[in-house]
């Protein structure tokens, strides 16, 4: 594994470097250099906003627009690029983790561009600027901020909001029978919705107060379930990979912090409610990744009209879960808005940042009212939009999700489990002795980051045989000889003369592995084969959503393209991988007939 020095960044623009020297000819030749406090320079932070699709086309105005302001011989603003330090609270495609980037049909009143500068007329700027933009872009406030401003990494916290149909989440024929326990609550929830009336109890129709106090009561417990917190309301980061394209639960980008996800209020209420309305919800997170909270609405419709069982939301919702692609609606700006609404910055530039929020909260509301929010279809036409969608993409998907593992242990009891069979005696002696002897070896740092945490005795890898140039040998080599051998002839016994020996293994103890794909020691790798041992129940290694027991049982599969991870178990579980990394000409028999001599000298010390 790499690992780059964070230090070998430039400030301004937050490119990175190889080397010190690269970085000195960086700042040499760019204008990142002159953006060194002195009285000339200066950095700005612009609120905008800009209607569905438009965000490139926005912010290209706006730079084209500041370099009407500049001064006479400054450089252009607009074909400066990264040299001038501009970055955006929503994340550059220069520069950040392709998950992070915001949607291509998104829009916004609320996107902060911080651009260094020479000295500008701040107070006149925002109109100079408004002047010359085009009606779908608009700018909302200037303030001047300390030079170390960055837009993206000092956002701490974005809001999102999302439009869908009620007749879409609501279901007619289920019961929604609101919880009136409390008259307090009954009164909450009348304040929070102008929509519900005044009889909460009274009423015959489907629209009834009643009817609706029990739906919104219902989204609001479906909604709380995508919070990032414990019992006791302490926020943590939770694994995102089943909301976004093509990730893992190991991957870092993943990782993210969802606070609140909540019904804003109802759009239309004056029409039909359960065919007329519609439902803006608004969520906040640290980062959002690509079709997050399309993917989470899409989950929200599936479980308020039950598609969906309560244990596969938890397991959608776990760090081991992953399951086929959740579907999601389309994104125009006629059927379904996707919008930045809100950002908060880190505390160090609190003051700047107020300000500027002052500055912008009258012309925000304006431009999102009569620019975006104008824009969308009569709520009945895409209400069947998203029949269509429900039909054709959503329960199709919940009843193959369905099917899938859940994450109860199952099986026999402990004590009831079989002997291993002859053929694994040995193997399973010398693990226990290695695991016993207190010489097992310490996981990698990489290797390390592939096992959950929490578990009852702490799962940990190594190992044994070869590494393809120029990658070090395992020293467990000359730890675990007798071992190394025995596992290399185990896989003979098990596939005789049909799979290629391999020249590494994995060896695991007690590991809990979340869904990650291998890397071949970083060259790739054939197909590989992993059998566990051990009295353990449970522990199941699950291959693109497919559990397979592999308790003296083994299984072959590519690791290296497809993603693999286990199930939760109970007791002592060691679990042995064989592959074989590109670049490894010699199998583990080979190198272990090439160290016996060694291992003979070991033994006469």
């Amino acid at each position: 594994m790499c690992i780059r020095d964070s230090s070998l960044e430039c400030d301004t623009c937050r490119q990175e470097f190889a080397s010190r020297n690269k970085l000195f000819k960086h700042l040499k030749e760019s204008s990142c250099s002159v953006l060194a406090p002195d009285a000339k320079n200066i950095k700005i932070a612009i609120m905008f906003g800009y209607t569905p699709g438009e965000r490139e086309n926005a912010i290209q105005a706006i730079l084209g627009a500041l370099d009407s302001c500049r001064p006479e011989g400054a450089e252009s603003y607009a074909q400066a690029g990264r040299g001038r330090a501009q970055t955006c609270a929503t994340a550059h495609e220069q520069r950040s983790d392709p998950l992070l980037r915001q949607e291509a049909g998104a829009c916004a009143v609320a996107d902060v561009l911080s651009v260094g500068c020479e000295r500008l007329p701040i107070q006149e700027l925002t109109v100079l600027l408004n002047s010359k933009l085009p009606a779908q872009t608009r700018v909302f406030g200037c303030v001047e901020v300390p030079l170390d401003f960055h837009a993206e990494y000092a956002c701490i916290r974005r809001y999102y909001e999302i439009t869908v149909p009620t007749s879409a989440v609501f279901d007619p024929s289920q019961d929604h029978t609101p919880d009136l326990s409390s008259e307090s609550r009954a009164k909450k929830h009348k304040a929070s919705d102008g929509i519900l009336g005044s009889n909460l109890s009274g009423g015959t129709g489907l629209e009834s107060a009643a009817v609706r106090l029990g739906f919104f009561q219902r989204l609001k417990h479906l909604m709380r379930q995508f919070h990032s917190s414990n019992n006791n309301n302490v926020t943590n980061k939770k694994r995102w990979h089943n909301f976004t394209v093509g990730a893992v639960a190991t991957d870092a980008s993943v990782l993210r912090t969802v606070g609140r996800f909540q019904h804003v209020k109802t759009l239309r209420p004056e029409q039909d409610w359960a065919t007329g309305s519609l439902l803006l919800l608004s969520c906040c997170a640290d980062s959002f990744l690509v079709s997050m909270l399309r993917k989470m609405l899409s989950v929200i419709i599936a479980a308020a009209r039950e598609f969906i069982s309560q244990e596969t939301f938890d397991y959608l919702l776990s760090d081991l879960g992953v399951l086929p692609e959740i579907p999601i609606p389309e994104l125009s700006s006629s059927k379904s808005i996707l919008m930045l609404a809100e950002v908060q910055f880190n505390k160090k530039f609190l003051e700047p940042m107020v300000e500027l929020a002052k500055q912008s909260a009258a012309a925000q509301q304006e431009f999102k009212q009569f620019r975006i929010l104008s824009e969308l279809a009569d709520p009945s036409t895409i209400s069947a939009e998203y029949s269509r969608f429900i039909e054709q993409d959503l329960i199709p998907w919940a009843q193959a999700v369905s099917c899938k593992p859940a994450l109860e242990l199952r099986g026999c009891e402990l004590a009831n489990l079989t002997e291993p069979p002859a053929v694994y005696h040995k193997v399973l002696s010398l693990l226990r002795d290695a695991s016993r002897g207190g010489s097992w070896p310490r996981t990698t740092e990489a290797r390390a980051r592939l096992i959950q945490d929490g578990q009852s005795t702490s799962g940990d890898s190594f190992s044994l045989g070869l590494m393809p140039p120029p990658l070090k040998q395992p020293t467990a080599n000359k730890v675990f000889p007798e071992l190394m051998q025995a596992a290399f002839e185990l896989e003979g016994f098990l596939f005789p003369g049909t799979r290629e020996p391999s020249s590494t293994i994995a060896v695991n103890r007690n590991a809990l592995f979340l869904p990650h794909t291998d890397n071949g020691a970083g060259a790739g790798q054939g197909i590989s084969m992993i059998v566990a041992l051990g009295d353990f129940i449970g522990g199941e290694v699950v291959v693109e959503g497919e559990a397979h027991q592999i308790r003296y049982s083994p299984v072959e599969f590519n690791g290296w393209t497809q993603r693999h991870w286990t199930l939760p178990f109970q007791g002592e579980r060691f679990s042995l991988v064989f592959f074989t990394p590109l670049g490894c000409e010699t199998n583990g028999l080979t190198l272990c007939s090439q160290l016996k001599p060694t291992v003979g000298e070991l033994a006469d010390l």
